[in-house]
């Protein structure tokens, strides 16, 4: 993962959608940047937890999504204003890191997936039953017990997201990972759903990918978030 400096100056624009985290505060929150001014920034709270104010003088973590990359800052959090959206006051930063990465957190997410993999004619094959690995805003890797070649076209329903219930979604296999398990091999496929995705319905899958990880550490679960 590269990482470079830019000046705060030359990136920060009214807007901007932040995702918002700080110690001991396991949800992400997130805002949506309103106000630059020379000394601060004004972010309106669009989602997360009401109850989660972080202390006046608490450093907080910022990430906004590029189309590259994700840009990250540390701020301090000053004082809030209790509007129908919830207007947070942080320091202005300075500098901003680019890191070339990824965009999206990747979480565990064992559901069940039907799956349709095209053929080389381009009709699909029968439908099967698998488990996802694991899920992000740009793609999902399930499990399949016979490899599948990059670029191969596949049509998938995912069922149980939280705000989806159900997603048929079609993507494109970027990646076939062998594993060895006890019982033979398997086959980790992962596959880009981000050019298959509206905009509209690429944000409802980002809210429910941080659903997933706040159901997974309101029931204590361990988890290592991931740029993916």
């Amino acid at each position: 993962m590269a990482a470079q400096c830019i000046p705060a100056d030359d990136f920060l624009a009214i807007g901007q959608k932040l995702h918002i985290h700080w110690q001991n505060q396991p949800s992400l929150v997130l805002g949506k940047l309103t106000d630059i001014e020379e000394h601060w920034l004004a972010i309106a709270i669009e989602r997360g937890d009401q109850a989660a104010v972080p202390p006046a003088d608490q450093p907080l973590q910022l990430s906004i999504a590029g189309d590259y990359c994700v840009y990250r800052f540390t701020a301090v959090y000053q004082n809030r204003r209790a509007l129908s959206l919830p207007l947070w006051y942080i320091t202005r930063p300075q500098a901003i890191s680019c890191c070339q990465e990824r965009r999206f957190v990747r979480v565990p997410a064992p559901l069940p997936v039907r799956v349709r993999i095209a053929n080389a004619f381009g009709g699909t094959g029968n439908a099967h039953e698998t488990m996802a690995v694991n899920i992000s805003g740009g793609g999902i890797c399930f499990v399949a017990l016979h490899p599948v070649e990059r670029k191969r076209q596949v049509q998938l329903d995912i069922a149980g997201l939280p705000l989806f219930g159900s997603l048929r979604v079609t993507g494109e296999v970027c990646r076939c990972l062998p594993l060895d398990v006890p019982f033979g091999r398997i086959y980790h496929i992962g596959v880009c759903l981000e050019n298959h995705l509206s905009r509209a319905i690429q944000e409802k899958l980002i809210h429910c990918i941080f659903e997933l990880q706040r159901g997974y550490l309101e029931r204590g679960l361990v988890q290592r978030a991931r740029n993916t």
